[in-house]
């Protein structure tokens, strides 16, 4: 606030020593604000009759404000200016330079916002329905591009810390010669797969973007990142622009006769549908790990080759990425390649083929206890066994090939042990994989039934089996050891994991509020897996490196409120790990499923599957036969038309239970049906019933 006079001026006002002012942002009512203004100021002035007069307003100044104020008394000039201005390091794109200096406040808002998946778009709307002073549309657009320009500068940077890391991390190099000379590369474990801003599903790969992210294995860092694109914003605009100039012209238009040559960046990098384009994409990362763009092959430090590559397995990626650099190094390189299948993987198409046997053999898991909780626990089950196999038998560097031998056997007998340790047969299990051999052996004494309450106390599912008879333990068993073999033993023992891929493609999704909407035609997308590289590998730093290079200064309430946000995230992460919030989250699950139950039950219900087994379901794994329902009196053992508590007849008007007088089918002519007189005899009849239906829901 500045004024003519410096007695007069606001800002010459003593400020207190021992007050904490906090530095940030705040919103404030204009109204309220002003006249806080004119209080002060008339108590500062003391002339009589003195008004302090708001002149003008400036408000082009996004969530700045300028306003001009006059004194009727003292006939000062006030300006006072709600924000500080500066400019940032980088600029939009298609610029050199900025023009001039801007409310860093505006630049602050808008690089929190978009941090958080909120787009200018949006932005815009929500402070223009709330009544709050912003800055316009395409001013919001730049500085959102400044953010992107940011965000890939401190990207890029961090991909090639992360590349530096992997080479130091790497002990074995390979060396190959060309026309250049003599070079070496880093032999690393990387780890391969593709996403895309559409969600995929049953394999139906549909949009206009894809992404493909490479892994270091020995860091877990994200080396490489490449995007696939087959729109873009410019062209689109240039096409629309030649068609309207093509009809007012009144010129035919046909594919080739209209040119979309536009001005600026074309964001369609490539012609390959997200369908088709892992295998692509894949094959120019492994070109990029070891040349140059122009061609030439890296430096010693930063050359990556890969020897073990790891994919999901639903497509040649990793090895179209390992043949782009064979042709680069020679024949040389097969000998130190090697592929393996994602244990993530391989462990869900055990599951899904176990869900499939659920379906076929008992439609209805409940009934045989083959729930997607049992089949998730035989999935875990089966990891430790692979997790135990790799620790024996391949982790160790002196294992003899008798022992490796029994390790095998031993490996083979868990898994086959699986699925009759779920039934309660633990003849062949084994004391690192089940619970009740340990009980026997650390509690000899303990009787049958002793034994088994203490083993249900703490055992999954209460204890409770999977009711399978031999026939169906025999078929779900051959489901695993048909996969895992003693032939490939070693080969699942050896897999790698995906995993850290498919946390930081969630993690995109979290930077995009959970939707990836918006993320075609232009660079988005790969701004967002920039900012995915950035926070994985500085953490809140992140942050402070982009605020900088904006231009945007770290405020002491801002410092403070992340603090504040830190100790709730902590907190909520603390009670989601208490024995109190898993028991409320699985009886709210139960309720839920219940209810849902509930609500499909009768003629209205749309779950009935028309390859439904009639004869009976589950029986035969099981081995308990349907009980039948009595729809009358709701007892067990016959059906409505045997009850005898409710005689059933039938005539050419409908059904008609004789015990309670009332026909199931009215007369055409319309009217309610007749009463029937019930005598003394039916009463008692009817009220014993009744108390019987009572008794039995109890």
């Amino acid at each position: 606030c500045s004024g003519d006079s410096a007695d007069n001026s606001l800002s010459a006002a003593p400020e207190a020593d021992n007050v904490h002012l906090a530095e940030g942002l705040r919103l404030v009512e204009i109204d309220l604000e002003r006249e806080m203004f004119r209080t002060l100021h008339a108590h500062n002035c003391g002339r009589f009759g003195a008004k302090l007069i708001f002149t003008r307003d400036d408000p082009d100044h996004g969530f700045g404000m300028i306003d001009y104020m006059t004194c009727t008394g003292c006939l000062s000039h006030w300006v006072y200016k709600t924000y500080h201005e500066g400019k940032s390091e980088v600029v939009a794109g298609g610029r050199k330079y900025s023009r001039r200096d801007a409310p860093t406040m505006n630049m602050a808002v808008v690089e929190a916002f978009t941090d958080t998946g909120i787009w200018p778009t949006a932005l815009y709307k929500a402070f223009a329905k709330c009544g709050c002073n912003e800055p316009a549309l395409k001013c919001c657009k730049q500085m959102e591009w400044k953010d992107r320009s940011a965000v890939l500068k401190t990207g890029s940077e961090c991909i090639a810390a992360n590349r530096k890391e992997a080479v130091a991390a790497s002990v074995e190099q390979i060396e190959f010669d060309d026309h250049d000379g003599h070079h070496s590369a880093s032999v690393l474990t990387i780890a391969q797969d593709g996403t895309g801003p559409k969600r995929f599903y049953l394999c139906r790969c549909t949009g206009t973007g894809h992404m493909q992210v490479a892994l270091c294995k020995e860091t877990g860092q994200i080396i490489a990142i490449r995007c696939d694109q087959t729109s873009c914003v410019n062209c689109s605009r240039a096409w629309g622009k030649a068609v309207s100039e093509a009809k007012e012209k009144g010129v035919e238009i046909s594919p080739g006769s209209v040119c979309v040559e536009h001005d600026g960046m074309c964001y369609a990098t490539s012609v390959n549908s997200p369908s088709v384009a892992e295998e692509y994409a894949a094959e120019e990362i492994g070109k990029d790990l070891l040349t140059t763009p122009d061609g030439k092959v890296r430096s010693d430090d930063t050359a990556i080759f890969i020897g073990k590559g790891v994919s999901d397995g639903d497509s040649e990626g990793v090895k179209r990425a390992s043949k782009a650099q064979e042709n680069i190094i020679g024949e040389s390189a097969t000998a130190w390649q090697s592929f393996f299948q994602d244990w993530s993987h391989v462990k869900k198409n055990i599951g899904k083929v176990l869900f499939e046997a659920a379906k076929q053999l008992g439609y209805g898991g409940k009934r045989v206890g083959l729930t997607a909780q049992r089949i998730k626990a035989i999935e875990h089950d089966i990891e430790d066994c692979v997790r135990r196999y790799k620790g024996r038998a391949l982790d160790p560097a002196n294992v003899s090939e008798s022992e490796k031998e029994g390790h095998v056997e031993v490996f083979m007998q868990e898994l086959a042990a699986i699925i009759p340790h779920h039934c309660g047969d633990h003849e062949h299990c084994t004391l690192d994989m089940c619970k009740v051999m340990r009980l026997q052996r650390d509690n000899p004494d303990l009787t049958d039934d002793e034994l088994e309450a203490l083993y249900d106390a703490s055992a999954r599912f209460k204890g409770k089996i999977l009711s399978v008879d031999d026939e169906g333990v025999s078929e779900l068993t051959s489901f695993i050891t048909s996969r895992i073999t003693r032939k490939n033993a070693d080969a699942v023992g050896a897999m790698e994991s995906t995993g850290k891929i498919e946390s930081s493609n969630a993690q995109s999704v979290s930077l995009t509020s959970g939707k990836r909407l918006n993320m075609t035609q232009t660079n988005a997308y790969i701004i967002v897996w920039n900012r995915v590289v950035g926070h994985q590998r500085m953490g809140p730093e992140f942050e402070l490196v982009q605020m900088e290079l904006l231009g945007v200064g770290n405020t002491p309430l801002r410092k403070k409120k992340l603090r504040e946000l830190a100790n709730r995230l902590s907190f909520d992460r603390k009670r989601k790990q208490t024995p109190l919030y898993s028991e409320k989250k699985k009886l709210s699950r139960i309720e839920r499923l219940a209810s849902e139950a509930e609500r499909t039950k009768g003629k209205s219900s749309h779950r009935y599957r028309k390859d439904k087994d009639k004869s009976g379901g589950g029986a035969a794994l099981s081995g308990k036969p349907r009980q039948i329902h009595c729809g009358a009196c709701g007892q067990a053992g016959h059906r409505r038309t045997r009850c005898k508590s409710f005689p059933y007849s039938k005539n050419q008007k409908g059904e008609k239970l004789s015990g309670t007088g009332t026909s199931k089918k009215r007369k055409r002519s319309g009217g309610k049906p007749k009463k029937k007189i019930i005598s003394i005899a039916d009463v008692t009849q009817y009220e014993a019933a009744v108390y019987r239906m009572i008794e039995n829901a109890k």
